[in-house]
């Protein structure tokens, strides 16, 4: 294939991803201030509610024959660069920006928290780094368990809340 083409195809492939799609039709719903019918409300919401496990048990058919030995050095690296090293150019990024505590605190948050499922489940559809994405999602979301506690601690010192 060519690359125009190649390219063609990988644009195709993205915006016909039920994933995609979904994300953009909420957001459009959000931008646009489009409210949800209420008959729809309890039924999306179920199906919001069922995605995380859903995901979750995706991952773990996934690596169900893998070992934590097994992993990587690249597994590990990515891992350590997603649970340290983005959080600290977040901070970095708050503290260029001079943001107040509650949304520097946010964004340095958000930025630290494991891989999403969705990492693996786009990983398995385009076929690409299917193995090693579900290791990176097991293992952040692992790492985070002491990474998001101290990354809200460290924010903490550097943005304290008022009053305390």
């Amino acid at each position: 294939l060519s690359a125009t083409s190649s390219l063609l195809h990988g644009l195709r492939q993205t915006f016909t991803n039920p994933l995609i799609l979904g994300s953009l039709f909420g957001l459009a719903l959000l931008l646009f201030e489009i409210p949800i019918p209420q008959a729809a409300e309890k039924p999306l919401s179920s199906l919001g509610n069922s995605v995380v496990p859903v995901g979750l048990i995706a991952v773990g058919m996934s690596i169900r024959n893998v070992r934590p030995s097994d992993w990587s050095a690249e597994v590990w690296l990515m891992s350590l660069a997603k649970m340290v090293v983005v959080p600290a150019i977040a901070i970095g990024f708050a503290l260029l920006l001079d943001l107040k505590p509650a949304p520097a605190t946010a964004m340095v948050l958000l930025f630290g928290v494991p891989s999403a499922v969705v990492t693996y489940v786009l990983a398995r559809d385009y076929g690409v780094y299917e193995h090693e994405a579900s290791e990176i999602v097991v293992l952040t979301t692992l790492l985070g368990a002491i990474a998001i506690p101290l990354t809200a601690l460290l924010c903490r010192m550097i943005w304290p809340l008022p009053g305390s």
